[in-house]
């Protein structure tokens, strides 16, 4: 849809409203002044505007829908690189999803957030990079993947 393409327009008093037939048997505009569209799909996501018609006045209020895609368990994939002469052993953590929007990705281990261990966090947050030491070789590491409407995990020990 077009941005600010009018959604609906509702009339004081009156049953009919004027509604967009992209949204037709699936918008509602509640006691609060708040829009509700059910059956939402991806392509609903956008910038919109609503007119109330009251009497002699008329306002527009203006929304911005954002849709978001459940994210998936994780697909993780665990690369171990050469053990240096100290003992330490480089790995790469890699936490990747098959669905779900404007995903974040954080990394926690059983003893709280990966912190003293990691060595470089990409950009998005989905590839970690550990040096270990001998005693965290049998530590749990779980990768959190989560957007605004879902969250899940997934735990490598390494």
């Amino acid at each position: 849809m077009e941005t600010n393409e009018l959604v609906a327009q509702f009339i004081w008093g009156h049953t009919d409203t004027n509604i967009n037939k992209h949204f037709k048997n699936r918008i509602a505009l509640l006691n609060d002044v708040s829009l509700q569209i059910n059956h939402l799909k991806m392509e609903d996501k956008g910038d919109y505007k609503v007119q109330l018609v009251m009497e002699q006045n008329q306002t527009t209020i203006f929304y911005n829908l954002q849709v978001y895609e459940h994210v998936s368990t994780p697909v993780r994939v665990v690369n171990t690189s050469s053990a240096s002469h100290s003992g330490t052993c480089n790995v790469t953590l890699n936490c990747s999803v098959e669905t779900g929007s404007q995903v974040q990705y954080s990394w926690s281990s059983e003893d709280g957030a990966v912190r003293d261990v990691f060595q470089h966090l990409s950009v998005s947050g989905a590839v970690l990079h550990l040096t270990l030491k001998p005693e965290d070789y049998s530590k749990s590491i779980t990768c959190t993947a989560s957007n605004p409407v879902s969250k899940e995990s997934a735990s490598v020990t390494l």
